[in-house]
């Protein structure tokens, strides 16, 4: 075998080494905002739970108090900044909102942000996007 197949057979191994190791911290990623989206939203039903109307055997949510305390439980979860970012996550965007299912208030989240990629640089691609959509469990949703 010539040492130019060989070559080429290594760059070739360390490439798709490299773009297997992106496509597995893409999968971690991705499993970590998910996680950490989840805690957040159940912290913002905690916080965001009106005690009068509890009271009176209703459940009504602040929506101001549960937008704060899915905000803060997020970027202590994911070590983020105040602009949503940090080393591994650029340009993060956060959009909490309520809806009402059968008079029972459901907290709705999506999490936008972008990775940077080791072998996407190689090929003009440095950072790949990642939209995550969660809202509360089905166990969470109380009357």
């Amino acid at each position: 075998m010539s040492s130019v197949k060989l070559m080429f057979i290594i760059y070739f191994c360390v490439f798709v080494m490299i773009f297997v190791v992106d496509r597995i911290r893409i999968e971690l990623v991705h499993d970590a905002i998910g996680d950490a989206l989840s805690q957040a939203l159940d912290a913002g039903l905690i916080q965001g739970t009106d005690d009068a109307s509890r009271s009176l055997g209703e459940l009504q949510l602040d929506m101001n108090a549960a937008q704060i305390a899915v905000n803060e439980v997020l970027k202590s979860n994911l070590k983020l900044d105040n602009g949503l970012s940090n080393d591994d996550y650029k340009d993060s965007q956060l959009d909490v909102t309520m809806v009402y299912q059968n008079g029972t208030p459901r907290l709705e989240a999506v999490f936008s942000t972008h990775i940077t990629l080791y072998s996407g640089t190689m090929v003009g691609i440095g950072e790949y996007p990642i939209r995550i959509p969660k809202r509360t469990p089905y166990l969470t949703n109380y009357k």
